[in-house]
């Protein structure tokens, strides 16, 4: 085996190691056979790899764009900070804050490209060769950092091809089609965007688009568990940004966006209650051909921020976030991750669960899309923005919530340790739950001492959520958070003192 070849099998192992697939003791069995045939060679000394604690490739081998990073505002970056605070976009208010991440976002030269988009969220690669006259060659170059690298902007063509092959996706697309005509009458008057005459110029051709701030370009940079120097840059302006609490106006403030739902774990689930398979995990991961493992954003963005995760399986070098159909499939095609199996997926679903996570998804049925993130209550944004911000609404109403039986509770606290939300309480002699505050994770239920007694002897027990809702189709999830948001964008224009939803 040549120097080059043990070189990338010394990257492979520990990509595999970051991925959770190696135990610690496999690890460390294979770390001495690759060091081993290094010494023969004497190639050890000179090549830099990337540490199992840093989780990402680290100097040379990282691009430029995550080295270097823009401080210093230019026109262009003054321009596309109006942009990304419109309300189409789901951005926050136009400040200080949001310029400074404006400008750490994008290159110089890729924001001198984004301002001349002739409808300011879009444009086509023929478009932008008519506004700039670079070629076609020359603007791939100058947008690849921050299509590629930093996810800033989006490219749908590539995107939406990577995503048809699933059902809702291929219906979602077909629907668009049958009615682009409307759609392309109405742009102008109800979004201040003009759409092609033909719907092709958008999935047939290069077609840019501007990424709003979340989703799903913070999810994008921190999901993909790279660290740098721009990474880490991102992680301080991101949080401070995050931190004014703007997200409220778009699920609370003028009307509830039930975004999410939870997934029980699924240990506690009792087998005589008349469980939904969208309660199930290992339903959904039946139910399709492509998973991915990912690194989860929130811990990651704290991480960076110098305050870790306290469960472990969340750390950098591991990858706790499931993503499940077309998305996966996208995300495979275009080499941003790697397939896993449905073994690694359930090992880091029990992994996370054994800490304490609560497991969320999207409010969907559609058992072929799914996203599973472990969230915790020290640095998940989602449990921050119920917490801080007080959007509880963000997650539907879940299907079974535990109730109390105090005079069968031993006062372990179990229950308390393992809930992120505070639901369970200890002060004063007494044990009481807040149903209010209840995401109905089973957590609780699952670590609870009296867990297999007789249901007459049990201190927490599931009953049947009178608040639950079914969750919907894709579809229909799609048009009524579609609805919802046509309502709720016109109070935020009109609090902020703004005329248009995209300037």
């Amino acid at each position: 085996m040549d120097g080059k070849k043990l070189h990338r099998a010394w990257l492979e192992l520990f990509q595999t190691y970051n991925a959770s697939l190696l135990s610690r003791r496999d690890f460390l069995k294979k770390s001495v056979q690759v060091g081993c045939g290094y010494s023969l060679l004497g190639a050890v000394s000179g090549i830099s790899v990337s540490s199992c604690g840093d989780g990402a490739a680290q100097g040379q081998s990282l691009p430029k764009s995550f080295m270097e990073y823009e401080e210093t505002p230019s026109a262009a970056h003054i321009e596309l900070a109006e942009r990304h605070s419109r309300v189409l976009l789901l951005g926050p208010p136009n400040d200080e804050h949001l310029l400074a991440l404006v400008t750490h976002l994008y290159t110089r030269e890729a924001a001198e490209l984004a301002v001349l988009f002739p409808n300011k969220l879009y444009a086509t690669l023929d478009e932008l060769v008519n506004e700039s006259g670079k070629s076609p060659e020359e603007i791939r170059g100058i947008l690849y950092p921050v299509i590629q690298e930093r996810h800033v902007v989006l490219e749908i063509d590539r995107i939406v091809t990577g995503m048809l092959g699933y059902e809702w996706v291929d219906g979602l697309k077909e629907a668009f089609l049958r009615f682009y005509n409307i759609l392309r009458l109405a742009a102008p008057l109800a979004l201040g965007i003009k759409l092609p005459q033909d719907p092709r110029q958008l999935f047939d051709s290069t077609t840019y688009l501007v990424s709003p701030i979340i989703p799903p370009m913070f999810e994008a940079n921190f999901m993909s568990g790279v660290i740098s120097p721009w990474h880490r840059r991102y992680a301080v302006l991101f949080s401070r940004l995050f931190n004014t609490g703007y997200v409220r106006q778009y699920v609370r403030d003028y009307g509830e966006l039930t975004l999410l739902r939870t997934i029980p774990i699924e240990e506690s689930l009792d087998a005589r209650l008349e469980i939904l398979d969208e309660d199930r995990l290992t339903h959904l991961l039946n139910s399709v051909e492509d998973l991915v493992l990912l690194s989860c954003q929130c811990a990651m963005l704290k991480y960076m921020n110098e305050e870790p995760c306290k469960m472990r399986n969340k750390g950098p070098d591991k990858k706790p976030c499931i993503i499940g159909g077309p998305v996966a499939k996208t995300l495979i095609e275009m080499g941003w991750a790697e397939r896993a199996t449905k073994e690694e997926v359930l090992r880091i679903r029990r992994a996370t669960a054994d800490e304490g996570a609560i497991h969320i998804t999207f409010n969907v049925a559609n058992e072929d899309c799914f996203y599973v993130c472990a969230c915790c209550s020290c640095c998940c944004q989602l449990l921050q923005a119920i917490r801080d911000f007080e959007c509880p609404g963000v997650i539907a109403q879940p299907h079974f919530i535990p109730a109390l039986l105090e005079e069968n509770c031993l006062y372990c606290e179990r229950c308390r340790e393992f809930c992120q939300i505070d639901a369970h309480d200890f002060s004063g002699g007494k044990h009481t739950l807040d149903p209010s505050r209840c995401l109905g994770c089973g957590q609780c239920v699952r670590v609870c001492p009296t867990a297999s007694h007789p249901d007459e002897q049990k201190a927490l027990c599931w009953t049947e959520n009178k608040g639950y809702r079914d969750a919907r189709s894709m579809n229909v999830y799609a048009i009524e958070t579609g609805v919802k948001l046509l309502g709720i964008l016109p109070r935020v224009l009109q609090d902020r003192g703004d005329r248009n939803l995209l300037k």
